[in-house]
Order: C-alpha cells, then sequence, then structure tokens
C-alpha cells in the first residue's frame, strides 16, 4: 500500500464536513480529520490576508488520492485552494491501520 496524506484548508465546518463525508463515503478516503481554528497568514492580490480556517487531513492510497484530490478541488469554494499529498514514511508499528486504510479505499 502507498499511503498518502492529503492536506486542505476550508472557511467554513459545514463546507469542510461535507467534503469529508463524500470522501469517505465514496471510498476515496479511510478517515479524515477535521481540525477548526487554524489561523492562515498569506498575501492574496497584493494584499495581506488573515482567515480562520478548517484543517482538513485525509488519510487515503495513492491510488485514490488523485480522485479525492479532484473532488476536493471541485467542491471547494475557493478560487485557488490548497489541497496538497504527502507520502506517508511509517505508521502503527504492527501495520494493522495502513491495512485498515486499505480495506477502506478498495
Amino acid at each position: 500500500m502507498d499511503p498518502i496524506t492529503l492536506y486542505a484548508t476550508w472557511p467554513d465546518m459545514a463546507r469542510a464536513e461535507a467534503a469529508a463525508r463524500h470522501l469517505v463515503e465514496h471510498g476515496l478516503a479511510a478517515c479524515v480529520n477535521l481540525i477548526p481554528g487554524a489561523v492562515s497568514i498569506y498575501r492574496w492580490e497584493g494584499a495581506l490576508q488573515r482567515d480562520e480556517e478548517i484543517v482538513m487531513v485525509a488519510k487515503t492510497s495513492g491510488e485514490k488520492a488523485p480522485l479525492a484530490r479532484d473532488a476536493l478541488l471541485k467542491m471547494h469554494p475557493y478560487a485557488l485552494p490548497c489541497v496538497t499529498g504527502f507520502r506517508v514514511d511509517s505508521a502503527s508499528a504492527n501495520g494493522e491501520f495502513l491495512n485498515w486504510m486499505k480495506d477502506q479505499t478498495r
């Protein structure tokens, strides 16, 4: 299994939760964590911005990661959403978590 963690930010919990449910219900992610209270500082169209956002961490497989990414981009309200992916180098020592992820994203 080639586990991937997708990271995204959302403007509100309702949209983040809808996207998370979509990923899990369609087998595109085994589990999605939604973490409220993130503060993002960035420059947009020449002006410094500060927004409170919801951080999304989705656990998926290398096979499903492109489909999950595309689904998130399609559902996202931002003009330029942040959806990035990271390869997972290690997980629970006995591999049971990775086996569970694999079963959930078949």
